[in-house]
């Protein structure tokens, strides 16, 4: 890519320029010479270029910066440049070299990015060469294995096999790898000290160009918490059925109970009644005492008034449950 010159006074005026100055500008050559380099530079960025100039003239070494330019000719956004310039042994002029950099920054900021989220992600992850062996893992991965990272480095991830998978399992695992690129489910595996756990785990593959296998990315979280509170709620939803369950019956048993002794409270007090009625009332047979009829009549009809009582209750209380 040709590179972009210009020769500055000290004051910031273009003196000289070359065509890819001209087309880093999109402007014609003859119509940048003489103007102040400094009205391309976005506002808050001048103070920066004129400090920059000031070191230049200054100190007679190579000086650089990096400024905004405003919008240059058809350009949708400002340009990021990246400027080194040298003073002349007179001091009346310096040659820089301006380069675009705002892609380079974007990709660099890109980077950064991708390499925060590897850093911080609590997903364990693990790049993997085309032989299998451990390029780099994050953090995360040393956390749920306990495998440090260079205790991985170069090595196989078969370090982390439980020993509770089939043979038949990796190799419809690995067919699919191959056959897809990708792969995705549970699986068993053991960290450093011996505990078995569940992970779920993802591969995808990175290829070149050509559909060789560059790279291949292995992704994985731990479960087994997951797992675990599963089982409680299912543990505690079953306790909780067998519990409701038995308050269910004893509920029941107790109104069972409870109906039996007021049935047979009150068959009791109804046949105490019915038997002191017949009492008056055979005592007074023979006899015309009006008295004796009158209290033989008020016990049979005292006796029917609880009997309708009783068949009243009975439906609503009694007769639900069965009771005779």
């Amino acid at each position: 890519v040709p590179v972009a010159c210009f020769i500055f006074a000290p004051d910031g005026i273009i003196l000289e320029i070359n065509l890819a100055a001209a087309s880093l500008f999109v402007i014609r050559r003859n119509e940048l010479i003489d103007r102040l380099f400094g009205s391309f530079v976005i506002g808050k960025d001048r103070p920066v270029f004129d400090a920059f100039l000031g070191r230049v003239f200054a100190s007679h070494g190579k000086e650089f910066c990096e400024v905004v330019l405003e919008h240059l000719g058809d350009a949708d956004a400002p340009c990021l440049v990246h400027i080194e310039a040298v003073a002349d042994e007179s001091g009346r002029v310096c040659w820089a070299v301006v380069e675009d950099i705002t892609e380079r920054k974007r990709l660099e900021e890109e980077l950064e990015l991708i390499n925060q989220i590897y850093l911080s992600s609590s997903e364990a992850m693990a790049v993997i060469d085309a032989n299998q062996l451990v390029i780099t893992v994050n953090p995360a991965f040393t956390q749920i294995t306990g495998y440090a990272t260079d205790e991985v480095i170069g090595k196989n991830l078969s370090i982390l096999r439980s020993g509770l998978h089939s043979k038949s399992f990796y190799r419809a695992k690995w067919l699919e790898i191959n056959t897809t690129g990708h792969w995705q489910g549970e699986v068993l595996h053991r960290r450093k000290n011996g505990e078995v756990y569940a992970e779920w785990l993802t591969i995808n593959t990175i290829h070149n160009e050509d559909g060789a296998i560059r790279r291949r990315i292995a992704l994985f979280s731990d479960v087994s918490k997951i797992q675990e509170a599963q089982q409680q709620a299912q543990e505690l939803l079953r306790q909780n059925r067998l519990l409701t369950k038995e308050m269910l019956r004893s509920l029941e048993m107790e109104r069972h109970h409870i109906s039996r002794e007021l049935h047979d409270e009150l068959g009791q007090w109804l046949t105490a009644i019915q038997a002191e009625a017949t009492a008056i009332r055979a005592s007074a047979v023979g006899h015309v005492l009006i008295g004796a009829h009158a209290i033989s009549d008020s016990a049979i009809k005292m006796h029917e008034v609880i009997r309708r009582i009783v068949r009243r209750l009975r439906p609503s209380l009694l007769d639900s449950l069965g009771l005779e």
